[in-house]
């Protein structure tokens, strides 16, 4: 029977279809080494962070230059006086009446000389600026490590699994073989069941190995601010094997230019302009000051002559009395610190104290470096032997298990025998995995300390 589909229907059965094709490239896209440093760049909480304190040092720094503005402001009061009171304009007594009156006042002061405090704060708030900058690309090498420290364990675990899932395809083959053997009555049920046992372990070793990949793409994805775990894969990026020869001198000397020793270095400048901000205290500071004010009050009246030239008093205007009462001021002022010397010597031992303190601490973290950088070198040699010798050990239980195999098929070597022959072949490959992993790894961040990145064409 032919069924028709309308029209309605055929449109939406074809975009139900191009929604699952499309959910099933998106669930099967599998993430590089780089594409995973570059999102956890752009998306990690903690990298956020760290811009957001570059953005306040940046306020910060824009902030302090503002010092250089004079102060200008502007100084308004209102009054009323009721009954008796004293005329803020005439300084006279009124009696039994309400008296209006207004004070403005316009002034502007600004420094002539602090002990150049203002210069020496504004170019520790650009190196403090600096600092928070160069701490944010430590930060993100700092993450890029991580992202690739989990990136090959998501990688080990895979390989891992692939190992184990071969293991079991050839027990798969050797189990139905020997099912059909023993119902042929050839072979016995012991060996099926050591075989069964065989199996079972490796089953076993599977699913842990396979919640080890959950968790370490769990951990991966935490860098990535993802919770995608279920769809979410890498690719089979191994990094390259192969090393630069680079002395270790060269990459002493080039580890040394990384932002973690920049900071550092820039931390003891910035502890030797706190000195001079300290020491700007011993000087006097010079100000220069001028101000412009006026008064009103509607008790005042102005005394002026009538047409017959007698005396007699006239309302006041508000703008005429705001003009004539005008008066400006022009101010120079000296502060000498006298008892706050001794305060501020102390805070000058403070700041030679942080000197020495931050001279220390690029010493030791040179020291560390230079000492991480001699351990990662010696790693890799050591890495590589164990590489080297994990294949070997794996080309050999190989061997040993074909000369088992022949053996077993020809009656003179036990199940048992096979089953332990093939349960070596099976841990020397796991251990053949880790090994390179651990060599890849030690590699690659040995190259980091040289190149500065982590990332790869």
């Amino acid at each position: 029977m032919v069924v028709k589909l309308g029209y309605k229907t055929f449109i939406v059965i074809s975009i139900l279809s191009l929604l699952s094709v499309s959910a099933t490239v998106c669930a099967q896209e599998k993430w590089s080494l780089n594409k995973c440093i570059m999102y956890a760049l752009e998306n990690n909480t903690d990298i956020q962070s760290y811009q957001l304190n570059v953005n306040a040092y940046e306020i910060m720094k824009d902030r302090t230059k503002l010092n250089y503005m004079p102060d200008l402001s502007v100084h308004t009061n209102y009054q009323l006086n009721i009954n008796r009171s004293l005329d803020p304009v005439t300084y006279s007594f009124i009696e039994h009446t309400s008296v209006n009156s207004a004070n403005t006042n316009i002034s502007l002061s600004a420094t002539v000389f602090d002990g150049f405090r203002k210069y020496y704060t504004y170019k520790k708030s650009v190196l403090d600026l600096n600092i928070s900058q160069i701490d944010f690309e430590a930060a993100k090498n700092d993450m890029a490590l991580s992202v690739t420290v989990n990136y090959m364990n998501v990688l080990l675990n895979k390989e891992v699994i692939k190992s184990i899932k071969q293991q079991i395809e050839i027990s798969d083959v050797n189990i139905t073989k020997a099912r059909q053997l023993l119902d042929e009555g050839i072979s016995t049920d012991e060996r099926l069941q050591n075989l069964l046992v065989q199996r079972d372990n490796e089953q076993y070793s599977l699913t842990e190995a396979e919640g080890n990949l959950k968790k370490s793409i769990i951990a991966l994805c935490s860098f990535l601010n993802r919770n995608d775990f279920d769809l979410f894969d890498v690719e089979d990026d191994v990094p390259s094997a192969t090393n630069d020869s680079v002395s270790l001198e060269k990459i002493i000397v080039s580890a040394k230019s990384l932002p973690q020793i920049e900071s550092v270095k820039l931390r003891l400048k910035a502890a030797e302009y706190s000195l001079k901000i300290a020491a700007s205290d011993l000087y006097p500071t010079l100000s220069l000051g001028t101000s412009l004010a006026s008064s009103f009050s509607d008790n005042r009246k102005k005394y002026i002559p009538d047409a017959d030239g007698n005396m007699q008093y006239a309302s006041y205007p508000f703008f005429n009395q705001l003009n004539d009462n005008r008066n400006g001021v022009i101010s120079l002022n000296l502060n000498i610190p006298i008892f706050s010397l001794f305060q501020t010597k102390k805070n000058i031992s403070l700041a030679k104290n942080s000197i020495t303190q931050a001279q220390y601490e690029i010493q030791n973290a040179e020291k560390k470096l230079t000492e991480y950088i001699h351990e990662i070198y010696a790693d890799v040699a050591t890495a590589r032997q164990k590489y080297l010798i994990a294949i070997s050990s794996v080309e050999h239980s190989k061997t040993l298990l074909l000369y088992a195999d022949n053996k077993l098929a020809n009656g003179v070597l036990t199940i048992s025998d096979y089953v332990v022959s093939k349960g070596n072949l099976l841990m020397s490959e796991i251990q053949a995995i880790k090994a390179k992993y651990e060599y890849l790894f030690k590699l690659k961040l040995l190259k980091f300390y040289y190149y500065h990145t982590l990332l790869h064409e």
